[in-house]
């Protein structure tokens, strides 16, 4: 079972196929996460 965001998320992907929701979720996760490094480099004076 693949995972998937939820929410307002849901309308959005709905209308994909599975291997496109599956892209587009492994996008946003890694933006996410991207997103978090970010805040401890700047937390810590690193840019």
């Amino acid at each position: 079972m693949r995972e998937r965001p939820g929410g307002a998320w849901m309308p959005l992907l709905d209308d994909l196929p599975d291997d496109e929701q599956a892209v587009t979720v492994r996008h946003m996760r890694r933006t996410v996460e991207s997103g978090a490094e970010q805040v401890v480099r700047l937390r810590e004076g690193r840019v």
